[in-house]
């Protein structure tokens, strides 16, 4: 029973470890993206004053 719960707990964990890393890879992919977006728009801004 207690190795029953002790599996059920570490999936549960797993899963949680998982959504996490997921969660953590768009935001960074989203900041990276955003951060490069104001990179490009900052230069061209230069280039064209």
């Amino acid at each position: 029973m207690i190795n029953i719960i002790n599996s059920i707990g570490l999936q549960v964990l797993a899963n949680v470890d998982l959504s996490n890393k997921f969660i953590y890879s768009i935001s960074f992919n989203i900041v990276k993206k955003t951060s490069c977006a104001i990179f490009y728009a900052n230069r061209t801004k230069a280039f064209f004053d």
